[in-house]
């Protein structure tokens, strides 16, 4: 059973990139999350980028701007969720009953607007009282700072199965991994892989895949945006596959994008990385490309298990 995030119902959800973040839980708000300026011009007196959903963001509650990297943020994040809690109770309602989720809360906030596309809502006002709900989501994760937990917490699974319920793990583990990998790449940090991707032999290709695709000038620091752009989950073969678009802005190498995708498992209670694919032009998707072929998805959890297969791709990429 595949389910996709990044589609639309009649209108299109925004594709907002969300600031980097590791952590699931909203902490407090940093300089990075305050309204600096006017987002590119746009002013609740306008209803940009809010508006079409027949939600009356003309509220204060709903006030927007800019944050000192030009991303959307909420003036005031708290005011607004109760005031979407409110607007949106009939599209909440139709989204926990259709999909089995439990009541919403701060802390699962994503798991509804990752469950926004895939419900199908034939009522023209209740599908955009929900769809109001993925927008909103988008904006309000931008505004908050969030804690730095270790990994460790992020990828607990109780019951071993890989469903939507496990939204906010899967994703903050490709964001962790995401984040560490670019800091080693860029600014010369060290990285281990090891407590995200278990197995010994994609930990060697992560590593020989880092070596290769370090940068020249190397970065004070690196400024990351992610946006998730699809979700499918796959119970029978108990994994999920998520394709991450990330962007990248540095001093010294300026700014780029490039597309990762993953393959989340589980097993001994705890969620772990089983595949990581690069798409781009940069050098990390070359090496991809050139020792694993081009992919248009990974779609094999246990790539890395097979030592035979496993030991030809480390032998391409080690000539490479």
């Amino acid at each position: 059973m595949k389910k996709i995030f990044a589609v639309t119902f009649t209108i299109v959800l925004c594709g907002l990139l969300v600031c980097a973040v590791i952590a699931q839980s909203f902490h407090q708000r940093d300089e990075a999350t305050r309204v600096v300026g006017p987002y590119e011009g746009n002013s609740m007196n306008d209803g940009e980028p809010l508006s079409g959903y027949g939600v009356d963001v003309t509220k204060d509650a709903y006030r927007i701007g800019a944050n000192k990297f030009g991303m959307l943020v909420f003036a005031d994040p708290d005011a607004t969720y109760e005031a979407m809690k409110k607007e949106c109770e009939l599209g909440i309602k139709v989204l926990q009953e259709a999909n089995d989720l439990p009541d919403m809360s701060k802390r699962n906030l994503g798991l509804y607007a990752a469950m926004v596309a895939d419900t199908q809502i034939q009522d023209e006002g209740l599908m955009k009282n929900a769809a109001f709900i993925g927008v909103f989501y988008d904006i309000y994760e931008n505004s908050f700072a969030q804690e730095n937990t270790q990994a460790e917490n992020a990828i607990e699974n109780a019951d071993d199965k890989v469903n939507e319920f496990d939204f906010e793990n899967t994703y903050a583990i490709c964001r962790t991994f995401l984040e560490r990998y670019y800091e080693a790449a860029m600014c010369g940090k060290r990285f281990d892989s090891g407590e995200l991707a278990t197995n010994k032999n994609l930990q060697k290709y992560v590593q020989l895949k880092l070596e290769y695709g370090k940068y020249v000038n190397m970065e004070q620091s690196v400024h990351l945006s992610y946006g998730l752009s699809r979700i499918e989950w796959h119970p029978k073969q108990n994994y999920a596959f998520l394709e991450v678009i990330i962007e990248v802005e540095g001093k010294e190498t300026g700014g780029f994008s490039e597309t990762h995708q993953f393959i989340i498992g589980s097993q001994n209670k705890k969620l772990f990385i089983a595949d990581w694919y690069t798409k781009g032009l940069g050098t990390p998707a070359c090496l991809d490309d050139t020792v694993r072929g081009v992919l248009d998805e990974i779609n094999d959890p246990k790539v890395w298990e097979n030592d035979k297969a496993a030991n030809k791709i480390l032998k391409k990429a080690e000539k490479h």
